[in-house]
């Protein structure tokens, strides 16, 4: 049997409709930014690319999953909302994330959204629609991840002190 996911219930195990679910939310905005770039220059469409994976793999997965319990239960693969069956290609860190840690993330999220939005600009709608779909994937990461999340060293965790407390929910 399923166990429900009710909205005080902590995410503990992820399923691979999951990481799709939330794969494809994430595509819409950069699939509209690649869009932009492709009609002014093919070569920064691959730069674009590049640089999303690059802070993904190098910055986003080394810096900040290796600290989340989800890569690091057991297994040589990760199962998590963004990652499915990726390999652990970096060792798991237990201790929280520093300071330096928060501010290269920061950082490399920053470049991510920023990065397209000088050809953005040149297309209106392309900017309105990569806008509101960033803002809303935020918004729902935020939502519906955030608030029932086991990462509570994330500094984007919002689970109260009390479910943290019980996290048997």
């Amino acid at each position: 049997l399923r166990r429900k996911m009710g909205p005080n219930r902590l995410k503990k195990d992820y399923r691979f409709s999951d990481c799709l679910f939330w794969i494809g939310f994430a595509l819409v905005p950069i699939m509209v930014a690649c869009q932009a770039l492709a009609l002014e220059s093919g070569l920064w469409t691959i730069i674009y690319i590049l640089v999303l994976l690059a802070i993904n793999l190098g910055v986003i997965v080394r810096i900040f999953c290796t600290h989340c319990p989800h890569y690091r239960k057991e297994g040589k693969k990760v199962r998590c909302l963004f990652m499915w069956a990726m390999p652990k290609i970096y060792p798991a860190r237990q201790e929280p994330l520093s300071s330096k840690d928060k501010f290269i993330l920061a950082a490399g999220i920053t470049v991510m959204v920023l990065f397209p939005i000088p050809w953005l600009v040149m297309h209106a709608w392309s900017l309105i629609i990569y806008l509101l779909s960033a803002s809303v994937f935020g918004l729902a990461m935020r939502r519906y991840e955030c608030t029932r999340c086991i990462f509570f060293d994330c500094p984007f965790n919002q689970v109260s002190g009390h479910m943290q407390e019980n996290d048997d929910h």
